[in-house]
Parts: structure tokens; C-alpha cells; sequence
């Protein structure tokens, strides 16, 4: 089933508006705020209704991007979790704030499995938050052109640009099968796993800043497996989840330069500010890695972690000693 995951990236460029744009260092979290209260205005069937009164729960494009709810009977999730969402908005952690008039700046976006026909939902959203304006003082900015990326070429193709206001989309997906005929190829027994936006992972209950690698493991493991389930028509993985965490517990973490970052983003939703800390920098690890090649390649396209939506959880890995 890991063939059958499948999800596309595409990069929004925008442009400051005449006033300028000021933006917090990681930007995810303004993009996300805006983006999710533009969407349900263009998508919302019955303004003023509260979502948990819809009689079209079940087929509403806000409800399903923006707040995925698990069937009743799913034992996919603990009591405590949450549907992963099918999108990563992904921004650098610590980059530039301020933006003069006229000057561009961008952010990357991935799609996942059956979220990927709303695609012409997230441009025109993006689109008119343009004009809502986003940042310090709700500033405007102009969508200035959308492209979708071929991640094994690097090749970008426009489908979207400020002059014609058509989207144009063309279907360039990363596979399940793409990322497994790579890690046939990869053949080490030493791996280090860069953390490039804050990895936030619970181990018994808590939130912990040793980033063992069982612990990677489980986190990319669960959510691969979510991510079939609910955004991949209900695919299930077919593992022994057991034996292979506790292969994953004998592979040994050599070095560690990790530190625990604090960050907090305000929830409107929920009327107060919500801490998202999570780890970063570094850690190698050395032994038979044959098995784990796929999910840490998973791990490294996907993410993993908690609040991966805004684009927590970036790893990148470096092969051999």
C-alpha cells in the first residue's frame, strides 16, 4: 500500500502589495490563518451555521480540508488525535519579515491523494486573501503566479499567473512507488536526519526533545498510515507494526545536536495562543537502516510529527558516515 500514496507540490509566489508585507519569521501559521477563513467563505453552503449542524458534513470542501473528521466506528485514532489534514503549507522557519512594495516572496504547498481535485479551491483562496490582506496591519499582496513542481526534475509549470487570473492545472504527482524504486537504490547503515522545522513527537504521553529513532519510525508510520486511510479511499497498510518498532529500537543514535525551539501561534478559532514547540537541528544514526530506507524517505517528502498542516516536521537526511 505505500506504492499508493500520492500527493503534489506546487510554489505561490506573491507579490508585497503597496503598503508593503510584515510577517512573523515562519510564516505557515499567518498563511494558514487566513487561507482556512477564505476557503470557507467561498465553500460554505450555509453561512452562519455551525459546521457541527451541516446537514452536508459529509460532502463540504471546508469541512473535509480544514477540519477531517474521523467515521464513528474508526479505530485508525486514539482518543486524543486528530485526522491528519490532506495539505502542508511550507515555509523556512526563521526568514525574512519584512517585504518592500512590489517585492516577491513564496511558499510551497502539498496536496494529498483525494484532496488534490480542490486545487482550484486553494489558488482562488489564496487569490482573495490577497485582497483581505495577511500579516501585521492585514496587509494586501497580489497572487502573483501558482506553479506546480516536478520534484524529480525540479521543473515548474505555470498554471496559474496574476494577468490572466486562469487556473490552468496540469497534474504532476510524487508517488508511493516513486519513493520506494528510490530507496532501492540507497544502500547505508549511517544516516543523519536534519530536523529543519520544529519536529514535535510524543513518547508515553509527553512530548520529549530526544528524537530516538524508533520514535521517528512510529511518527512517520502513523502517519503514512492515516494518510492512506482517510485521504486515499480508505487504504490500509498491510505491517506488522510491532516487529518493526522493535527492529527500529536497535538502531543506534551516535550524535545528537538537536535543541527544543519554543513557538506559538494565536488560534482565532479557539480564541488564544497555542504552543507548538517542537526540535531542531541534528542527529545521526548507524545500523541495519535496509528496512527503515522507505519511511525515512516518506518521512522526508511528508513530514511527520504533530502539526505537520503548518509545516512542522521538515526533515532532510544525509546518507553514510
Amino acid at each position: 500500500m505505500l506504492q499508493d500514496i500520492k500527493f503534489s507540490k506546487y510554489r505561490f509566489v506573491l507579490e508585497a502589495g503597496e503598503k508593503g508585507l510584515e510577517l512573523p519569521p515562519f510564516k505557515s501559521s499567518a498563511f494558514r490563518g487566513g487561507f482556512g477563513h477564505v476557503f470557507k467563505q467561498l465553500t460554505c453552503a450555509f453561512p452562519g451555521k455551525a459546521c457541527s449542524e451541516c446537514s452536508i458534513q459529509n460532502t463540504c470542501p471546508y469541512i473535509y480540508i480544514f477540519e477531517t473528521k474521523p467515521p464513528v466506528d474508526s479505530k485508525k485514532l486514539s482518543k486524543n488525535e486528530n485526522v491528519p489534514r490532506p495539505y502542508i503549507i511550507a515555509t523556512e522557519f526563521e526568514g525574512k519579515q519584512y517585504f518592500r512594495p512590489g517585492e516577491l516572496l513564496s511558499f510551497e504547498l502539498f496536496i494529498f491523494g483525494d484532496a488534490l481535485p480542490y486545487v482550484p479551491f486553494f489558488v482562488h483562496a489564496f487569490e482573495v486573501l490577497g485582497s483581505v490582506g495577511i500579516g501585521k496591519e492585514r496587509r494586501p499582496y497580489i497572487l502573483h503566479r501558482v506553479e506546480v513542481i516536478d520534484v524529480q526534475s525540479g521543473s515548474a509549470f505555470l498554471i496559474y499567473d496574476a494577468k490572466s487570473k486562469r487556473i490552468r492545472h496540469k497534474e504532476v504527482l510524487v508517488t508511493g512507488k516513486e519513493l520506494l524504486e528510490r530507496s532501492s537504490k540507497i544502500s547505508e547503515d549511517t544516516v543523519t536526519v536534519s530536523f529543519t522545522t520544529p519536529l514535535r513527537i510524543k513518547w508515553k504521553g509527553h512530548y520529549t526533545a530526544t528524537p530516538e529513532f524508533h520514535l521517528l519510525i512510529r511518527n512517520v508510520v502513523r502517519r503514512v498510515s492515516t494518510l492512506l486511510y482517510f485521504h486515499h479511499g480508505g487504504k490500509d497498510l498491510q505491517l506488522n507494526y510491532s516487529e518493526l518498532f522493535q527492529k527500529a529500537e536497535q538502531i543506534e543514535m551516535i550524535d545528537s545536536r538537536v535543541r527544543w525551539v519554543d513557538w506559538e501561534r494565536y488560534s482565532a478559532k479557539q480564541g488564544t495562543r497555542m504552543a507548538l514547540g517542537g526540535i531542531l537541528g541534528e542527529a545521526t544514526y548507524r545500523g541495519d537502516l535496509k528496512e527503515f530506507i522507505p519511511w525515512l524517505l516518506f518521512a522526508e517528502a511528508i513530514r511527520m510529527g504533530k502539526s505537520t498542516a503548518f509545516g512542522l516536521g521538515a526533515t532532510h537526511l544525509t546518507w553514510g558516515a
